[in-house]
């Protein structure tokens, strides 16, 4: 890796692990709603995997049937 690139990585990492002081209130209603965002975005994906399964396994044949034929000992 470029020695600017892990400058700048580890720079972007000190800024984002920088705590400060929130003046903030969370209530236990935040945390269930982090929850559920976090649960329905896990499950939105699964059912586009779902959706798009066949596709993705005709893609990856096609790849495989390519190459398939130069593995051949």
């Amino acid at each position: 890796m470029s020695r600017h690139l892990i400058i700048g990585i580890i720079s972007v990492l000190l800024f984002l692990f920088q705590s400060s002081t929130a003046y903030a209130y969370l209530d236990p209603g935040s945390g269930s709603y982090a929850c559920q965002v976090f649960l329905a975005s896990l499950l939105g994906f699964f059912y586009l995997l779902k959706l798009y399964w066949g596709k993705i396994r005709a893609f990856l044949s096609r790849l495989d049937s390519k190459d398939g034929n130069s593995r051949d000992v």
